[in-house]
């Protein structure tokens, strides 16, 4: 396990922890593959009040690293020092993220952030130096108005999962893949993802979506 020592210190405070403009609302929409969370941001970006999204990276525009970052990740780096390599690497990204964040002027979903991603992966597979190089960043990583992290049981990722593949909705992850090859560590690190949220993050609410619709997901956030 790792020593988690978040949240303020002093000094200069950084963009990414300044306030937005007044008015603007900043949601988080977390979770491990097949939670819904594809779901609930596409609804929320096609709704009425029509909400900005950003996907991983915290910026509205490319991430140049983030992009070298996932298609080396996709193809796989094998072994224990791969892992931690591409650990490392997206730790770099994050690093570019908070340098570079800019508050949205506009409502803003946020789907997924670089850091609780990475640190679910790597403190699931056991990889402490990694873990700690991230938390690094913790305490420079902007806040959300609220931070919505969704989960589902096992049963209910494979029926979803199930359901894409028959249906052609895109490609079948190597996280997705984790439900059958190695499920213990998809479990561990969904709990990963929590802890880490509710240690980074305030306002924090856990919703599991298993057996429930989007409209009954989206009345539990009330947003």
């Amino acid at each position: 396990m790792c020593t988690i020592v978040y949240r303020s210190r002093r000094g200069v405070i950084p963009a990414t922890l300044q306030k937005p403009e007044e008015g603007v609302m900043c949601v988080l929409i977390e979770g491990v593959d097949l939670s819904g969370k594809s779901s609930v941001v596409k609804l929320l970006s096609s709704g009425s009040r029509k909400w900005q999204t950003r996907h991983s990276s915290l910026l509205d525009r490319a991430n140049p690293l983030y992009e070298i970052a996932r298609s080396i990740s996709n193809k796989g780096m094998g072994g224990t020092d791969g892992r931690k390599c591409t650990g490392y690497l997206y730790s770099s990204v994050l690093a570019y993220d908070l340098e570079m964040f800019v508050h949205p002027t506009v409502d803003t979903v946020q789907d997924s952030t670089i850091l609780l991603r990475s640190l679910a992966f790597h403190d699931a597979a056991g990889d402490h130096a990694v873990v700690k190089t991230l938390e690094q960043y913790a305490c420079r990583h902007t806040r959300f108005d609220s931070v919505f992290v969704l989960t589902a049981s096992l049963d209910e990722r494979k029926r979803r999962l199930r359901k894409r593949i028959n249906n052609s909705e895109g490609r079948v992850t190597v996280n997705d893949q984790l439900l059958y090859t190695n499920p213990e560590f998809f479990a561990r690190m969904e709990e990963c993802l929590i802890k880490h949220a509710y240690a980074v993050f305030d306002n924090v609410v856990t919703i599991d979506t298993s057996n429930k619709d989007i409209e009954c997901v989206m009345n539990e956030m009330n947003l």
